[in-house]
């Protein structure tokens, strides 16, 4: 079967509403995707006190810029992963954002490492040498 088709596609979407607590509803929105009712309620009541309530009435919230980038900040501080980049343990950080998603460890994390390598060159270049020219 054509996995574009029509019938494949609803049939695919049918299956991804029955996967998310609370509903289709609460699929995954923002930069870290963030997804189950459940979910929307915790990180958003670790943003503001009340705004997890608001979430969960309107998940589309999510999506505001300033509210993503805080939920994103949060689950990273509370699950852990940001203090596993912080070690330079990317692989790890990635396990923390989606435990499932084996095949994206080690590129993910390969990537953080040269981006990484990169920012220190920028931020600590080489010093100029001292002498005369």
């Amino acid at each position: 079967a054509d996995p574009y088709s029509y019938n494949s596609r609803e049939r695919y979407i049918a299956q991804l509403q029955n996967n998310y607590s609370g509903g289709w509803n609460y699929h995954g929105r923002g930069p870290i995707q963030l997804t189950h009712d459940y979910n929307y309620k915790k990180y958003g009541d670790l943003v503001e006190p009340g705004l997890g309530d608001k979430l969960v009435a309107n998940p589309d919230l999510a999506n505001d810029p300033e509210i993503s980038a805080r939920l994103y900040a949060a689950y990273l501080k509370e699950s852990g992963a940001a203090n596993a980049a912080k070690q330079g343990n990317f692989y790890g950080a990635r396990q923390y954002v989606n435990q499932y998603d084996y095949g994206t460890y080690a590129p993910i994390a390969n990537q953080a490492t040269a981006i990484k390598n990169n920012m220190q060159d920028i931020v600590m270049p080489t010093p100029i040498p001292t002498g005369s020219y």
